[in-house]
Formats: C-alpha cells, sequence, structure tokens
C-alpha cells in the first residue's frame, strides 16, 4: 500500500483532500434544528447517524467479502491469514472504529468542530477503500503470498544454527496445493520462492563459513526442496514447470551477485531431476535441464575457472552416462556433443586436467551405449577422433595420447573390428580429414585380438 500511494497516491488524495478542505470551508454545518413541512428536523445530526451506520455496514461487508477470498486461498496454506491481519488491515479496522465512534460522539456533542472531524474522518475511510483493496489484491496474490513468506523464512535464517527443520513449510504448502490444483503458474513461483530460500540459507550461513551444525541446516534445506520436486512426476506437466523455477531462481541470483555455491547446488539438483527423468522416460525434462546446464557452464566460461566449468561438466556427462544405460539416444548425443563443446574452450583457455576429463566422460558414454545404441557409440568415436586430429594438429602429445586410450577403452566392450569399422566410415565420409589419426592409432594401438581374428 505504502508503494502504491507513494506512486498513485494522488488518484485518491486529491479529490479526498478537496473534499475535506470543503467540509472545513462549508460555513455552517446546520447543527440547529429547522423546520421542515411543519416537522423540526436537524439535517447535520441526521447525516452524522446514517454516516455511522453506513460506515458499519461497509465495515461489515469489507471484512466479509475479504475473508471469503482469505478462505478461498487457504487451500494452499492457512499462513494465508497472517497475509490479511498485517499492520495496514489492522490500521484500517482502527480508522473505521474511530469514525463510527466519532459520528456517534457528534451527535451527542452537538458541535460544530466534532461534526467537521467526523465527516473528514468518514471521507478518509471510504477513500481509503481503494488503495485497501488493490493492497488486498497484492498481498493475497500468490507472488505477494510468497514473497512474504520468503521473507519470514529470512528473518529465520538470520537466527543460529539449528533452524534447517523450521525453513520453508508453508511454501512447502503451497507447493502441494498448487500441484494438486494443476495451478502450474503457482507451483513454478513457489517452487523459484523455496530455491530463494536455500540460497538466503547459503547467504546467511555459507558467507561466514558455515559451520558443521550450519551445513547440516543447509543440507537438510536442499534435501527437502529435492523430495519436493520430484514429486512433479506425478503430474505431466510440473516437471517442465520445476526447471523453469529454478532456472529462474539461479539466474536471479546471478543478477543480486549471490554466491556461485548456490548457483553450483541448483545445478547438481538440476542434473539429478534430469536422471530422474530419464529413469522415468521423460526425455523432454532431461533435454531441458541440459539445455539449462549448457546456458548456466557458457556464463561460468566467461566468468569462471577451470574448477568450476569441470563441476558442471560432470553433471551434463553424468545425464549422458544415464541416459546411455536407458537407451535414450538423443540426450546420449547432446550430452556428448555438450561436453565435447566445452573441450574446444578448454583448449583455448590452456586448462590442464579438463580436456583429459572430457575426453574419458565421452569414452565411458560410448562404451556405456554399446550394444543397445550401436549408433551412439559410434557417435563418440567420430568425436573422440576428432579430438584426436586437432591434437595431433596442435603438437598436444598428451591429449592425443589421452584419446586414443579413451577410444581403447570402447574397444574393450565394443571390440576393435567395430572400432575399424566406425574409423573407415569416418574417413570416407569426412573425405580423409582424420586419416592422419587413424594411421598414428593403427601403428601403435589397433593390433589383432582374439576378436578381431573372429571377424
Amino acid at each position: 500500500m505504502r508503494s502504491w500511494l507513494w506512486n498513485k497516491g494522488w488518484i485518491v488524495l486529491i479529490p479526498m483532500g478537496v473534499l475535506i478542505y470543503l467540509v472545513w470551508a462549508w460555513p455552517s454545518p446546520l447543527l440547529s434544528p429547522v423546520m421542515t413541512g411543519g416537522r423540526i428536523e436537524t439535517p447535520a445530526l441526521y447525516l452524522l447517524s446514517s454516516s455511522a451506520q453506513s460506515l458499519a455496514a461497509i465495515l461489515a461487508l469489507v471484512f466479509t467479502i475479504s475473508l471469503i477470498v482469505i478462505q478461498l486461498l487457504s487451500r494452499y496454506s492457512y499462513r494465508v491469514s497472517v497475509q490479511f491481519l498485517g499492520g495496514y488491515t489492522v490500521c484500517y479496522i482502527a480508522l473505521f472504529i474511530v469514525a463510527v465512534c466519532t459520528s456517534l460522539w457528534s451527535i451527542m456533542s452537538t458541535s460544530e468542530l466534532s461534526f467537521r472531524i467526523s465527516f473528514s474522518l468518514t471521507l478518509m475511510c471510504l477513500f481509503f477503500l481503494v488503495p485497501f483493496f488493490l493492497s488486498l489484491r497484492e498481498r493475497l496474490s500468490p507472488r505477494g503470498i510468497l514473497s512474504s513468506m520468503v521473507k519470514r523464512e529470512a528473518t529465520i535464517l538470520k537466527k543460529n544454527q539449528g533452524v534447517g527443520a523450521q525453513v520453508g513449510g508453508g511454501i512447502q504448502s503451497v507447493i502441494m496445493g498448487a500441484l494438486r490444483d494443476k495451478d502450474y503458474d503457482t507451483f513454478t513461483l513457489a517452487v523459484e520462492s523455496f530455491a530463494h530460500v536455500w540460497r538466503k540459507s547459503w547467504e546467511s550461513w555459507g558467507a561466514r563459513g558455515a559451520k558443521e551444525s550450519e551445513t547440516a541446516d543447509i543440507r537438510y534445506i536442499s534435501n527437502r526442496l529435492y523430495s519436493i520436486v520430484t514429486i512433479a512426476y506425478e503430474d505431466s506437466l510440473a516437471p517442465i514447470q520445476v526447471v523453469v523455477g529454478l532456472t529462474n531462481a539461479t539466474f536471479d541470483s546471478a543478477k543480486e551477485g549471490a554466491l556461485t555455491s548456490f548457483s553450483f547446488e541448483i545445478i547438481h539438483i538440476l542434473a539429478q531431476f534430469a536422471n530422474d527423468g530419464i529413469t522415468r522416460k521423460r526425455e523432454d525434462v532431461a533435454k531441458l535441464c541440459l539445455n539449462v546446464l549448457q546456458s548456466m557452464t557458457d556464463n561460468y566460461l566467461e566468468h569462471g575457472s577451470e574448477g568450476q566449468v569441470g563441476a558442471v561438466v560432470e553433471d551434463i556427462f553424468g545425464i549422458g552416462f544415464m541416459a546411455a544405460k536407458n537407451d535414450q539416444p538423443e540426450i546420449v548425443e547432446t550430452s556428448m556433443n555438450t561436453v565435447n563443446h566445452y573441450l574446444g574452450e578448454a583448449i583455448k583457455r590452456d586448462w590442464g586436467s579438463l580436456p583429459g576429463q572430457i575426453v574419458s566422460h565421452i569414452s565411458r558414454i560410448g562404451a556405456e551405449a554399446f550394444p543397445s545404441l550401436p549408433t551412439e557409440s559410434a557417435s563418440a568415436i567420430r568425436v573422440l577422433a576428432e579430438i584426436g586430429m586437432k591434437a595431433i594438429r596442435s603438437d598436444s602429445d598428451d591429449l592425443r595420447d589421452e584419446t586414443m586410450q579413451a577410444i581403447k577403452a570402447i574397444a574393450a566392450v565394443a571390440g576393435y573390428p567395430f572400432v575399424r569399422t566406425t574409423f573407415q566410415e569416418i574417413d570416407e565420409s569426412s573425405n580423409g580429414a582424420i586419416t592422419e589419426f587413424i594411421a598414428a592409432f593403427e601403428q601403435g594401438d589397433l593390433k589383432q585380438t582374439p576378436t578381431d581374428k573372429e571377424g
């Protein structure tokens, strides 16, 4: 209400001020009895009596309607009633009570001053109905309710350790209620709000070096968040909304300069959520998580370190590996291409261990994909061969050797004939682009094996 009065208050304050001015500038309020149609009447006293009755009726009507709205919103959480009975509401009730009592007092005192005061208060009560209802709409909207809950949780988090179990109950109720009613907009806002509460726990405890008990509280909140979001898989649309909510919270924290550790935690949760989606055959969720992780990693490429990028690449590899185990080729292909993209960036930035880590990840995905997804195993060999060719051209012997070892690891599962056939197909389709790498590989590593002889 305060912000509304500051920005648009003139809509109410100007006409109210004009009318109150006229009340005080009016020459006589006609408190003295007058003869009208053979009867003695006192117009001002009649007006005061009507004003008192009208204000009492309006007060009852306004708060009856408000309570009905609260009852409808309580399906999300009983804490909505706390939103209604805030300081603004109590002040407004008090203003109505004072106005009614002043009108009754003016009837008994029959003084001109009391009449002017009473009628001024009546006008204030009527005009303030506008900002009251606008404020009520804002405070009792899902966004307003959740914003207030986040502020309340932040206050709790400012206490000492041991409060983790007290955090997030109200927001969890909203999440469950919105999911039950299939109110996906509110569900997304609630998931985002819970993530903000989690971020505030990092800000309150992690920023100053969390103690062991405080770390346990942070862990409790993160586990609670994950247990909540996994329930979303009971609905067809809710998992997508979970990813949207967590992504919004992460990018909001980046804008506000929050701790990078929080961003890593959200990334880990998104990776876990993607893996759950793979096991539940929700490829759309896993793909969306991969896209979000790639966007986040691109940000770390600009501002982060090798360790930060490596941590996200590890999560992306985990998604690809899980997809290979569950026969989901599109996700396997996407994850391999994504980590391969970061290999080129790692080489540009001269990050020593990350290229080898990425090569190993691609190899493990390719080996895991065989034999159910031979095309993806061949794709892994193709990617590794291209990396090896780049290593030869850049005279990077270590990366070349790591690439050869990675292909040998796939060959140990798929067999050398499969590797040789894949090499031939790649070389033919690329017009001999990897011939030099194939020659180097065959010269030292592609030897006859029992499997080869059988082929």
